[in-house]
């Protein structure tokens, strides 16, 4: 018997479908009940297995293989996994472009989310409000309203930030406390702020120019630019993109939609 599968550890089980009978009974027998083998790309290995029925009745079993751990797949617990190749443990994530789970929160465009670490949060495009969903629960459990309406959203252990959404030549970003008062603001360049990033010391941000040019800044959170980067390359250069940082993704911590 020969089982092959691509850089996997594979078990084998037995499941055997015993007729009820009040005379006589199946009985199954198996040496080794188990097998387990971690199998790389391209490996084959065969097995014996040997079964034998002391019952009296006929005995009706099948063999199934099961996956119990694959590269590049979840195990039971989901969590981001490292892209460096460092991923034999710790975090760990689906197959890039994997829908995971989806929510619906009312018929309102929505923009911006965070994670506080036990509550996601994102932000109405229609109404100035800031929303906290429990994605465990399922279930929306706070709504706070706002002054503004924003783009973006960041979480920095404590308050929040987010681009506001305001005229060309005003560009700001805010950092919101929980109850939705404005804690600090800072003026950015740029003609349009769309995403916002807090990336555990600094921040970056994602902007157009006049020349509707995509750029991502980064910035300290008093406002001091720090760095630049033109994005036309990599970007559609007529639209904004919204951004989030991945500390644990130390070759590409920054991840945009466009």
């Amino acid at each position: 018997m020969a089982f092959k599968h691509l850089s996997s550890i594979v078990a084998l089980s037995l499941c055997a479908v015993l007729p009820v009978s009040l005379q006589a009974q199946p009985e199954i027998i198996v040496d080794p009940m188990e097998i387990e083998r971690i199998l790389f790309s391209g490996d084959r290995e065969e097995f014996m297995i040997n079964i034998f029925n002391a019952g009296d009745q006929a005995l009706i079993f099948r063999i199934e293989p099961e996956i119990i751990a694959e590269p590049n797949r979840d195990l039971t617990i989901r969590s981001m996994r490292q892209v460096n190749g460092s991923d034999l443990a710790g975090p760990r994530r689906d197959d890039l472009g994997d829908v995971i789970d989806e929510f619906r929160l009312g018929e309102a465009p929505w923009t911006g989310l965070a994670w506080d670490g036990e509550l996601m949060w994102g932000l109405n495009m229609e109404r100035p409000q800031m929303i906290a969903f429990d994605p465990v629960e399922e279930e929306e459990v706070e709504t706070v309203e706002l002054n503004n309406l924003y783009f973006g959203m960041a979480y920095d252990g404590e308050m929040f930030w987010a681009c506001l959404i305001g005229d060309d030549d005003n560009t700001r970003i805010q950092r919101i406390e929980r109850n939705g008062d404005v804690n600090q603001t800072i003026n950015v360049n740029g003609m349009g702020v769309f995403g916002v990033a807090y990336d555990g010391e600094n921040l970056w941000y994602s902007c157009l120019d006049d020349r509707q040019n995509n750029f991502l800044v980064q910035i300290t959170t008093e406002g001091e630019v720090l760095r630049e980067i033109n994005c036309n390359n990599i970007f559609n250069r007529e639209f904004g993109i919204t951004i989030a940082w991945v500390t644990e993704h130390e070759d590409g911590n920054i991840w945009a939609i466009s």
